[in-house]
């Protein structure tokens, strides 16, 4: 099987540049093709029977998107697919091309495994807010399963190390808010002799201690108009 992410644009020489072996190169590079690539391409080179140059023009054109992704992106596509609608038929077409495409990138030394099976299963069984420490991995060619739990892993360490990082503040201010709830309820009035406040902060002391300061200011404004009546000089007169 030919791997089609890495085809390069082909373009043949012009008829007066074409040496005269032209045709039989052409008709040689065309059995090439067809030996080589894999069954399911046949419908693409099928109306290039004689241009190689077609052929190999279409096997590009169709693989063009095998370029954005490897193995593990058609698998991808290929499990995630749902049908909409009622179009089973599109639904299928659908599916089959994603098959292709994947088939296309499978070879002897590049096969998929149970591995890059378990691998992708991880990856889409993963919510949204984890996939950007392995969405890179899912355009790879292959990704070893172990390469997807280390990356895991070690997001869940650092997810880990931020929340320790905000626990301490958290537990602080529930210790102080805590402590002081407690010293409160310990606090006794000997005013009142009630629990939750004490002299200080006792209402109905503050109110007899503030009457009772009115009052001797009073008395003593009173006291002091009486004494410079009685403090004035007597007139000769």
């Amino acid at each position: 099987m030919l791997k089609f992410s890495c085809i390069e644009e082909f373009k043949p020489p012009a008829t007066h540049l074409r040496p005269e072996t032209w045709s039989q190169d052409n008709t040689a590079v065309c059995s090439v093709i067809t030996q080589t690539v894999d069954s399911l391409n046949y419908h693409h080179i099928c109306d290039f029977k004689d241009d190689a140059a077609g052929m190999w023009a279409a096997l590009k054109a169709a693989h063009k998107d095998s370029s954005s992704g490897g193995q593990m992106y058609w698998l991808r596509k290929l499990i995630q697919s749902h049908m909409t609608g009622d179009n089973v038929d599109s639904h299928l077409k659908k599916l089959g091309g994603y098959a292709e495409k994947l088939n296309a990138l499978i070879t002897t030394k590049n096969p998929l495994t149970a591995g890059d099976v378990f691998s992708m299963a991880i990856l889409i069984s993963l919510p949204s807010n984890w996939l950007h420490c392995v969405s890179a991995m899912m355009n790879k060619e292959q990704v070893p399963s172990l390469r997807v739990i280390t990356a895991l892993k070690a997001e869940s360490l650092c997810q880990k190390s931020c929340r320790d990082q905000l626990e301490p503040v958290a537990v602080a201010k529930d210790e102080v808010s805590a402590a002081a709830a407690v010293d409160k309820s310990n606090l006794l009035c000997t005013f009142c002799n009630q629990n939750g406040h004490d002299l200080t902060m006792c209402n109905n002391a503050n109110k007899i201690l503030k009457d009772a300061k009115v009052k001797r200011q009073q008395e003593f404004q009173s006291c002091q108009g009486g004494d410079s009546s009685l403090s004035k000089p007597k007139s000769d007169f």
